[in-house]
């Protein structure tokens, strides 16, 4: 049961209320004090028992303490407090806020309260006066009356001493505090109209980002991870897929040639680094979803398929190139998730086992493949716009790209860490003769 209740009014004194709670909080521990006397008194009825367990009963006494005019109100729960500490000779202590007074015409059953002396409590003196609040507290605990004209303790924070490790806890005669509980983040609390904010009001909390070694931007990611919990993970992977992969091809097929003329040269690099940007965004959003994938593994189809398609364009009329190539881009993917690879070991990363590394590379192969036909073919027979071929083409290319890597990773096995190879026993040389 707490021994120090706070009684104050929202509309009043919310601000300093909270201000003096988290330093006596501080100076005692949480299971002391309380804040609000409606979190331990339910109704009239059961004022007296729970007033009865405690030691004092801090009334904070604002500027509108009386406007309000809520202590007017026999069933008001403050105004129960105050009376029932007064009735049962509890230690009461005013602290009058902003320079506030006492008012002297109080209903009767809370008009002992005029009789006590305030203690100040304003925000030029903050800390003076939680302090001098807290040491009236302990010497009422004590039951010995506080000397008047008290020295403050000095404090360097308004939080108190900054506690050393061998420091012993502060022993005081309330006894040994309960473990302090976080209080839950409340996003609807007013913001503090009194100078400083509450020190143990925490921050709202931000989604976690799950370690990749992908390189991330947290803001971005905690923007699009809603979305992969509220349109789906594959929706997510295949619509950037495909609008990236799509502006690729059409670049490559039709605005490339178009502004660098004849030079194959300036078309590869286009292509290549507009291909790099739609792999990393890819493999970026596929982090997300499987957040074990390395960096080192992605580059290996981030770096690998640019630079392949760019050799492509440059003897894109060399057959036996082009058939290199289409199978080369499967290889490229299915490489760096194969567990046959011993150059990249990752832990915990996820692997491909040597089927389902050959499946991966046959789907890409092919993939390449049908978007190459496709806009060809729409050239051969001059069906439509080639502009808009190349369009389709990439975009489907993206989205099947996209599924197939998907389902291949998801559920792939993860790689154990690689173990330690032991040094060989020392074997000592045979004594010499």
């Amino acid at each position: 049961m707490s021994k120090i209740i706070i009684s104050y009014n929202p509309d009043d004194t919310k601000a300093a209320s909270n201000r003096l709670n988290d330093y006596l909080v501080s100076r005692f521990g949480a299971g002391i004090v309380t804040l609000g006397v409606e979190n331990l008194i339910t109704s009239p009825a059961n004022a007296n028992a729970v007033i009865q367990n405690a030691d004092s009963l801090v009334v904070m006494i604002g500027n509108k303490w009386a406007e309000i005019g809520a202590y007017h109100n026999p069933d008001d729960l403050n105004r129960v407090a105050i009376a029932s500490a007064l009735k049962l000779n509890k230690k009461v202590f005013p602290v009058l806020v902003s320079g506030a007074t006492i008012p002297a015409d109080l209903p009767s059953d809370i008009s002992g309260l005029a009789s006590l002396t305030g203690l100040p409590f304003t925000a030029q003196t903050v800390n003076e006066d939680a302090n001098r609040i807290a040491e009236a507290l302990i010497q009422a605990a004590m039951s010995v009356a506080p000397p008047p004209n008290k020295v403050p303790m000095e404090q360097p924070t308004f939080m108190g001493a900054v506690p050393t490790p061998n420091q012993p806890p502060v022993q005081t005669p309330f006894g040994a505090p309960p473990p302090y509980q976080q209080p839950p983040y409340n996003p609807n609390q007013a913001p503090s109209q009194y100078g400083m904010p509450p020190a143990y009001v925490p921050k709202p909390p931000k989604p976690p980002v799950e370690p990749t070694s992908i390189p991330m931007i947290p803001d971005v990611t905690r923007f699009v991870r809603p979305l992969f919990e509220r349109f789906g993970t594959l929706p997510m992977l295949l619509a950037p897929s495909a609008v990236f992969f799509g502006i690729w091809f059409f670049f490559t097929s039709v605005t490339a040639p178009t502004r660098f003329g004849d030079s194959q040269a300036l078309q590869a690099i286009f292509s290549a680094l507009f291909l790099a940007l739609a792999l990393y965004v890819f493999f970026y959003l596929l982090s997300i979803a499987v957040p074990k994938l390395q960096l080192k593994t992605a580059l290996v189809t981030i770096i690998g398929l640019p630079i392949l398609t760019f050799f492509f364009i440059l003897v894109d009329a060399n057959f036996l190139f082009t058939a290199i190539y289409l199978i080369g881009c499967g290889g490229i993917v299915s490489f760096g998730y194969s567990q046959r690879n011993t150059i990249l070991p990752g832990i915990e990363e996820p692997r491909l086992e040597n089927q389902a590394a050959i499946t991966l590379s046959l789907d890409i192969s092919g993939l390449v493949s049908a978007m190459w036909m496709l806009w060809t073919y729409s050239g051969a027979i001059d069906a439509g716009n080639r502009n808009f071929a190349a369009l389709v083409a990439g975009a489907m290319f993206g989205v099947a790209f996209a599924y197939v890597v998907y389902n291949a990773l998801k559920d792939a096995k993860p790689q154990s860490a690689m173990p330690m190879q032991q040094p060989p026993p020392y074997n000592p040389p045979p004594p010499m003769q």
